[in-house]
């Protein structure tokens, strides 16, 4: 049995440019683009489609790069490099791409492409119980740490696990130790 795959449609929020991949896992592959991917990327209009498997995605991926082929366009510089974000970049191509993966779902027998929005939410909620070990870990580092470049690194870190939890209407207080609660509470 093979992992399921996907192929996935993120646009930028406040420009005319999206990314198109595939992932065995999108929502990770997602925040690999950017640090505050819940504020770069439109995540209400961005969508995945699940593949049968890997090479069914990957045939899709080039289904979108066919059609999109004169929508290339060159990664925005605030894109991770590591991440290697910086192929299939299209500008102008929301319209064209959400049309093809509708023809895709009538004609392939896939199911309706769901919003990276629902797709993330859902993600947050499954990873709330590791906040308390997660947060309370870099606090303590940003502490040990108070004055080097490294503490400003996770004190952005931290702050951008937190927020992306508010943008997208998520209480992680429940699953906070009462210090991050504070620490987050004084951040600007």
């Amino acid at each position: 049995m093979t992992a399921p795959a996907f192929v996935y449609v993120a646009p930028a929020r406040y420009e005319e440019i999206l990314k198109v991949g595939f992932s065995h896992d999108p929502c990770d592959r997602l925040r690999s683009f950017h640090p505050r991917w819940f504020e770069y990327f439109d995540l209400e209009s961005g969508f995945v489609l699940a593949a049968t498997d890997e090479a069914d995605a990957r045939r899709i991926e080039r289904l979108f790069a066919d059609e999109l082929r004169e929508h290339r366009a060159t990664a925005p510089l605030v894109i991770e490099r590591a991440a290697g974000g910086f192929t299939e970049w299209y500008r102008g191509a929301h319209a064209p791409a959400a049309a093809l993966a509708t023809r895709l779902v009538a004609a392939g027998g896939y199911a309706p492409p769901e919003s990276l929005a629902a797709r993330m939410h859902a993600r947050l909620l499954q990873e709330r119980d590791q906040l308390f070990e997660r947060t309370t870990f870099l606090l303590d580092a940003i502490e040990a740490l108070q004055g080097e470049a490294q503490a400003a690194a996770l004190e952005f870190s931290l702050r951008a696990m937190l927020d992306a939890y508010v943008v997208l209407q998520i209480d992680p207080h429940a699953f906070l130790p009462a210090h991050v609660i504070a620490w987050h509470a004084s951040q600007p």
